[in-house]
């Protein structure tokens, strides 16, 4: 009786769409216009943020202390 209700048949096919995307480029990416702007900002950038581990485990359970919303388990 389970099988004639659930069973892997049912179940909706889930794919790995974590994969790198593939962006067509369109005839735009060919104009000089295009290839300029381009040139000037495509530029990487790397942030480095340093914090204060103490401050920042304090004010984490500050946070949580006053604002975490728990229902009970129904």
């Amino acid at each position: 009786m389970i099988d004639s209700v659930y069973g892997d048949a049912r179940l909706p096919d889930i794919g790995d769409d974590r994969g790198a995307k593939i962006n067509p480029l369109n005839d735009n990416f060919k104009k000089k216009e295009f290839q300029e702007l381009w040139s000037r900002i495509n530029h990487k950038a790397a942030y480095s943020v340093h914090f204060d581990s103490t401050e920042l485990i304090k004010k984490c359970v500050q946070t949580l202390d006053k604002e975490l919303r728990v229902t009970p388990l129904q």
